[in-house]
Parts: structure tokens; C-alpha cells; sequence
């Protein structure tokens, strides 16, 4: 196998890198996303009904918490959390959290809010989002109360043609899509089924999902694509 080039939307970790060198695999990366985090939350949480549970769906809307001058002990007190599985769940974990129920993806953790009766719920997200785990909560009898607490902007770069295309996001494909074309034989790695569905839902053909939502379980699933 010769070299093939992988474009990934955003900066790999490290280690992940050196896999992909070690195993002949040229990397491209950049981040097509910029995340930035609202910096007074204060006023935002000020009225949190202490009853409600609290759900993530991406690391970045934890990270944003921990980055205000939030008593996270307080607010998290006796809290039933819900997560989405690999790293927004992992980051809650350590930072001391337990996270009460997670699931790979925003449309299973809604089936798991519903089955467990949840009356009140405070998302912390962000605005540009998918509305996934909303629109599987509208026949539920549940209150969602969405918090804004980072932002998504798009960081557009024309790039060099690939063989292969790393995806974490729908955001980051549609980034990508601004200044560059997609052809339809290039394999796509998504690192859940939420990206998937989206870049399926455009008519991209080849694309492929982690069985677990973490950026070391999607490179395994390219290399292994590469080694069948």
C-alpha cells in the first residue's frame, strides 16, 4: 500500500497521527470549525431549575462550563446527567462528574431522556447544531431548555484533492464544502452516526461510521478499511 492522503477537518491528536504514519498514510489537517466559549455564563445558569437534568452532546459545551466562574460542584449537585458517549462523556468523567446514562449518538440518548420520564432538561449547546436531539424529544412530554454556552464558526481553506476525508462534525462538512468538491469514490470517516447520516443525507456514497464515538476508534476504522 503507498502512501494515501488523509484530510482531516480538524488537528488529530498526536499519537493518532503517528498510527497513521506508521501505517503509510500522508496527513492533512485543519480546522474547519473555530469554537469559542461565552465567557460570562453567570447571568446564563442564574436560573436553572435545580430539578432539571443536564445533557451534552458536545465536549466543547462541558469545556465551556468549566471555562466560567461557575462553583461546577453547586451546579452539578445530585444532577442526572446525559451524555453522548466517547469524548463528551469521557471529559465529564474526569472532571470529576458521573455521568448518569450516554448513548453513541443524539437520537439514542433522546430514546433514553423519553424512556426515563425526564420532565425537565437544560441542553448546553451551542447554535449551530443539528436540533437532532430536540426533534426526537417533540412527543415526549419533556421541557428542553437550550443553553447557548460556545459558538461555531466556520474556518474556510481551499484544499488539495484526498484520498480519504476525516470528519467530526455535519459543521465541519459543510465548512469544508465551501471551497471544495467531494468526489464520489472518496471514502468518508465519520466519527459517529450523526456526521454519517448528514454526509449520506448530501448523496455521498462511501461513508463510514466509529462503532464508538472517539477519535481513536475512527482511525482504527480507516485503517482498517485500507487493510481489507
Amino acid at each position: 500500500m503507498g502512501n494515501i492522503k488523509v484530510l482531516s477537518t480538524r488537528y488529530l491528536k498526536e499519537e493518532n497521527k503517528a498510527i497513521l504514519h506508521k501505517n503509510h498514510f500522508f496527513v492533512s489537517e485543519h480546522n474547519f470549525i473555530n469554537i469559542s466559549y461565552i465567557e460570562n455564563l453567570k447571568n446564563i445558569i442564574s436560573d436553572i431549575n435545580p430539578e432539571s437534568a443536564f445533557v451534552f452532546t458536545s465536549q466543547h459545551a462541558f469545556i465551556a462550563l468549566t471555562k466560567s466562574r461557575i462553583a461546577l460542584e453547586e451546579l452539578f449537585n445530585r444532577r442526572r446527567i446525559y451524555a453522548i458517549s466517547g469524548a463528551t462523556k469521557n471529559i465529564i468523567d474526569k472532571g470529576g462528574f458521573e455521568v448518569s446514562h450516554s448513548a453513541i449518538n443524539s437520537e439514542k440518548l433522546a430514546n433514553i431522556i423519553t424512556e426515563n420520564k425526564e420532565k425537565s432538561l437544560i441542553y448546553f449547546t451551542t447554535e449551530v447544531r443539528t436540533g437532532t436531539l430536540e426533534s426526537n424529544l417533540d412527543n415526549a412530554q419533556t421541557d428542553v431548555e437550550i443553553k447557548l454556552v460556545y459558538k461555531k464558526e466556520n474556518n474556510i481553506k481551499q484544499e488539495n484533492e484526498c484520498d480519504a476525508l476525516i470528519l467530526f462534525s455535519p459543521s465541519q462538512l459543510k465548512s469544508f464544502l465551501v471551497n471544495n468538491n467531494i468526489k464520489k469514490d472518496v471514502p468518508i470517516f465519520c466519527i459517529g452516526n450523526t456526521t454519517a447520516k448528514y454526509a449520506t443525507s448530501i448523496g455521498l456514497k462511501n461513508v463510514h461510521a466509529a462503532a464508538i464515538p472517539t477519535e481513536s476508534s475512527l482511525i482504527d476504522v480507516l485503517i482498517n478499511y485500507y487493510n481489507k
